[in-house]
């Protein structure tokens, strides 16, 4: 239908669904503190998956004097203290995903 993210929200406005919330993997880097907080207290499994799935891309750099995080913080998942406001990384992109991750 080639509707852009605006045109879907005008139709369910339209249809009596406000307050929809984005789709997104569990352990999308451009999550906001709020959605990853909205997930560990609200989600206990998409958490752990999202937790195990960070963990597991920190083997991805090594030799390489690199490790990968998810959390723009760079810091374990786990670890993250979601409360903290201060501006994050994506901001400038406005944490959005554009579905081009290929998962």
């Amino acid at each position: 239908m080639e509707w852009s993210r605006l045109d879907c929200l005008k139709y369910l406005k339209s249809i009596g669904m406000e307050d929809v919330g984005k789709s997104a993997c569990v352990f999308c880097p451009y999550a906001s503190n709020e959605q990853f907080l909205e997930l560990k207290q609200n989600d206990p499994e998409g958490w752990e998956l999202a937790v195990y799935i960070d963990e597991q891309i920190r083997t991805m750099g090594k030799g390489k004097d690199r490790e990968f995080y998810i959390h723009s913080s760079c810091v374990p998942l786990k670890d993250v203290d979601f409360e903290n406001k201060q501006k994050e990384l994506f901001d400038a992109f406005d944490n959005e995903c554009d579905g081009m991750c290929g998962l």
